[in-house]
C-alpha cells in the first residue's frame, strides 16, 4: 500500500524581518514563533500541517536580523508555550486575501486556518478530505465550517493522505475524508465528506492541545500531556503496544508525558515533557531513530547520534524520515535518504540522527522544520527558507527540478520584505506563511493543491488568496414550464457559491409580480422544483435565490408560466374530399385546460392504426388542407389541441376517399 508521513513543523522564538528591525535589549523582550507543521506522506503521497502561533512578547516586538537569542530566552519562550495556552495571533491582513495563521499540506490537497478561525481547503477531494460536503476537487480555497465544525473556531489543522483533522479553540477534534482504517476516529470506518467528531474513546471528556495525522492514523496531545492515537496500526504506529490494523476510536499511547506529537506515514514521534525525542511504529529504514530497523509498537527514546546529550524543541515526521530541532537551534535528521532528504550530502539511510549543517544552512540556526514525502524544508533564524531532497515537481522551490542532497534556498521573492513564519511540506508540494498572513505555495499542482486556480506545477512560491466567503451569486437561466397536472416545473443553473457550499435554494412565486410567496425554503440543493397547489388558469411568476453559510443571494431573473392542464379534444371534426386533397374542419374544445389554445396537431393514416403527424406548431386555425394525397385512396384524419400544459386527446378519427 502507499505510505505517507505526517509531520509537524515547530518554530523557535526568532522573529526576523526582511528589512530594518530593532531588538529591544534592555527589556529582553523576545517574540516567540511557535510554528507547528503536521504532515502526512505515503506511497506516492504525504501531508504536512504547519501551525503558526505567536507566544511571549507582543506580536509587534521586532528583532534585528542577525541577533541570536540566548538559550535562556529560548527556554522562556518554550515555557510560555506550555503555560500560556493559545497565543495571540498577528492581525495584519494579507494583500492577496484573508490572513492565514496555519497551513498544512497533504498528499494532494492543502488546508489553512484564517485569522478569524475559519478553515479553508483545496486540491483533491475524492474521499471528501476537504470536508466541504462534496467530493469535488477544488483548485482554489473553499471555506469549510460544516458538520462537527459548525459554529466552531478552528485553531489548527492537519492533512494526511486522504483525510484531514482539525482542532478547535475549545480543544475538540473533528475529521473528514477516507476512513478505511478508522483514521477519522469516530468509531466507524465510514467515509465522510463533512467533519465528524473524533473526541470519543479515551478522549471522551478530554480537551486536546494539538492534532497530527499521518497517512491513515491520527494523534493528539490531551490537556493532561497524555498522547492518544487511532487509525491504521499495522506496524504499531498508534503506540499502544498492539498491531491491530484498524483502531476506530482513540487509544492512549503506552507511555505518557508529552508536549507535542507528529504522525508520519506509518511512524510517530513525540517530544516528552523533559524535551527528549520519543518515536515508534514502522522502522524499515531507521525512521524511528533507535539505531535499528525493528518496528516498535511502543515509544522508544532517541538519544543517540546528533541528539546525544541535547534537548529537542521541535520535530517533524515525513514519509520515512524524521527531523528535529535542538534547544540550541541545530537540526538533526534520520531515516530514509534515497533522495537526499536528510540533507547530509549523501543518499545513505541513517538509523540514528545526523547533523544537517551544510549548503544553505551553513552558519545558520533553524527555527522551523517540515519533513515531506522525500524532501525537507526549514526556516532559518535569519528568516530564510531552505529545502532539500526530491525535486521532481519543483517542491524545493529553487526554480529548478534538480534534486538536492544539501539544503538550497527557496526562491521566496513572492514574499518581498515580509517575514516568513511557518512552512508545510506535503507529498510533492510545499507552502509557507508570512507573519502578516500571506500564503505562498509551490511544487506539484496536478489536483489544484497549490490553490492558484490552475493545475500547473510551480517551481517557486506563488501567492494564494484565501478569499473571505460571501453569499452566492444569484441563480441563472431560470425557466418555468406548465405541466399536464396543473403544476409548474422550474429549473435553473447553480451560481458561483461565494466560497462556501450552497446548502439550499429559496423558491418564490407571485401572481402579478408584486407580492411574493415562498414555496420552498430549507428543503433541497436541487436545481429544479415542481410547484404544486396552484390555481388552474392562473399565470405565475417565479424567482429563485441560493443560500450558503454566509446567507442568501439576491434573487434570479424572473420566469413565468401558467397553471393548466392539457385542453379537451376538439369537436365536430368534418372532412371534405377533393382532387388530391382532403379539407378538415373542427371546433374548439369545450375546455381549454385553463390556458389558451396555442396549436392544433393534425395526424393522418392510411389504415387508422399507424399515424403520422402532418401539422404541429403551425396554426390555431380551425381548418387544415391535407395535400399531395393519392386519388382513390382512403385516408383517416384526427386532430388534437395544444396549450402550455401540453397536447390534449385526439378527436375520433374520420376517413374519406380522395377524388
Amino acid at each position: 500500500m502507499n505510505r505517507y508521513d505526517w509531520h509537524r513543523v515547530t518554530s523557535l522564538p526568532v522573529k526576523t524581518k526582511r528589512g530594518v528591525n530593532t531588538f529591544h535589549a534592555p527589556e529582553q523582550t523576545l517574540q516567540c514563533d511557535f510554528l507547528m507543521e503536521f504532515r502526512s506522506q505515503g506511497g506516492r503521497n504525504m501531508a504536512l500541517n504547519t501551525s503558526h502561533e505567536r507566544l511571549g512578547a507582543s506580536p509587534s516586538t521586532p528583532i534585528r536580523r542577525g541577533v541570536r537569542p540566548t538559550v535562556m530566552m529560548l527556554v522562556m519562550c518554550l515555557l510560555t508555550l506550555v503555560v500560556a495556552g493559545s497565543p495571540a495571533r498577528q492581525a495584519s491582513a494579507s494583500p492577496a486575501g484573508q490572513a492565514v495563521t496555519t497551513v498544512t499540506a497533504g498528499r494532494s490537497f492543502t488546508c489553512a486556518v484564517t485569522l478569524d478561525g475559519r478553515l479553508a481547503c483545496w486540491g483533491a477531494n475524492t474521499y471528501g478530505q476537504l470536508g466541504d460536503g462534496s467530493n469535488t476537487n477544488r483548485s482554489i480555497p473553499v471555506l469549510v465550517l460544516g458538520g462537527a465544525l459548525s459554529g466552531a473556531s478552528v485553531r489548527q489543522v492537519s492533512a494526511g493522505q486522504d483525510h484531514t483533522c482539525a482542532l478547535t479553540t475549545a480543544g475538540a477534534v473533528a475529521c473528514s475524508g477516507s476512513n478505511y482504517w478508522g483514521q477519522l476516529g469516530d468509531g466507524t470506518q465510514t467515509f465522510r465528506n463533512t467533519f465528524v467528531s473524533a473526541s470519543g474513546g479515551v478522549l471522551t471528556g478530554q480537551t486536546s492541545s494539538q492534532v497530527s495525522v499521518g497517512a491513515a492514523h491520527g494523534c493528539v496531545i490531551a490537556a493532561t500531556s497524555w498522547a492518544s492515537c487511532w487509525g491504521f496500526n499495522n506496524t504499531g504506529q498508534v503506540g499502544d503496544g498492539s498491531t491491530d490494523n484498524a483502531i476506530t476510536s482513540p487509544r492512549w499511547v503506552a507511555t505518557q508525558g508529552y508536549t507535542s506529537i507528529e504522525a508520519g506515514e506509518m511512524h510517530t514521534c513525540a517530544i516528552t515533557t523533559t524535551k527528549l525525542t520519543s518515536c515508534w511504529g514502522y522502522n524499515s529504514v531507521g525512521q524511528v531513530g533507535d539505531s535499528s530497523t525493528t518496528n516498535r509498537a511502543t515509544p522508544v527514546l532517541i538519544t543517540g547520534g546528533a541528539l546525544a546529550g541535547t534537548q529537542v524543541v521541535a520535530i517533524s515526521a515525513g514519509l520515512n524520515h524524521t527531523c528535529a530541532i535542538t534547544i540550541v537551534q541545530t537540526l538533526a535528521c534520520w531515516g530514509g535518504n534515497t533522495d537526499g532528504q536528510l540533507g547530509d550530502g549523501t543518499t545513505t539511510n541513517r538509523s540514528v540522527p545526523v547533523a544537517v549543517t551544510g549548503g544553505a544552512l551553513a552558519g545558520q540556526t533553524v527555527v522551523a522544520v517540515s519533513a515531506g514525502n522525500a524532501f525537507t524544508c526549514v526556516l532559518t533564524g535569519s528568516g530564510n527558507v531552505a529545502c532539500w531532497g526530491r525535486n521532481t515537481s519543483g517542491q524545493l522551490g529553487d526554480n529548478t527540478t534538480t534534486s538536492r542532497t544539501l539544503p538550497v534556498s527557496v526562491d521566496d521573492q513572492m514574499f518581498g520584505s515580509e517575514t516568513i513564519s511557518a512552512l508545510a511540506a506535503g507529498y510533492d508540494h510545499a507552502c509557507a506563511v508570512s507573519a502578516t498572513g500571506t500564503l505562498g505555495c509551490w511544487g506539484e499542482n496536478q489536483w489544484g493543491q497549490l490553490g492558484d486556480g490552475t493545475t500547473t506545477d510551480r517551481l517557486r512560491p506563488v501567492s494564494i488568496a484565501v478569499v473571505p466567503a460571501t453569499v452566492p451569486l444569484a441563480p441563472t437561466q431560470l425557466a418555468a414550464t406548465s405541466n399536464p397536472d396543473a403544476t409548474i416545473g422550474i429549473t435553473w443553473t447553480a451560481p458561483a457559491d461565494g466560497g462556501r457550499p450552497i446548502v439550499d435554494y429559496v423558491v418564490q412565486s407571485s401572481i402579478g409580480g408584486t407580492t411574493w410567496t415562498t414555496f420552498a425554503d430549507g428543503t433541497s440543493t436541487s436545481t429544479r422544483a415542481t410547484v404544486t397547489g396552484l390555481k388552474q388558469g392562473t399565470t405565475y411568476t417565479f424567482r429563485v435565490a441560493a443560500v450558503n453559510g454566509e446567507g442568501r443571494s439576491s434573487f434570479s431573473s424572473q420566469a413565468t408560466a401558467i397553471s393548466a392542464r392539457p385542453p379537451g379534444s376538439p369537436s365536430s371534426l368534418a372532412l371534405t374530399a377533393q382532387v388530391g386533397k382532403i379539407v378538415a374542419t373542427w371546433k374548439t374544445p369545450t375546455s381549454n385546460g385553463g390556458a389558451p389554445i396555442t396549436d392544433y396537431v393534425i395526424q393522418i393514416s392510411t389504415d387508422g392504426k399507424a399515424w403520422s403527424t402532418i401539422a404541429d406548431g403551425v396554426s390555431t386555425s380551425l381548418t387544415y388542407t391535407c395535400t399531395g394525397l393519392t386519388s382513390g385512396r382512403r385516408y383517416y384524419i384526427r386532430v388534437a389541441a395544444t396549450n402550455a400544459a401540453g397536447t390534449g386527446g385526439f378527436t375520433g378519427s374520420k376517413y374519406r376517399n380522395v377524388l
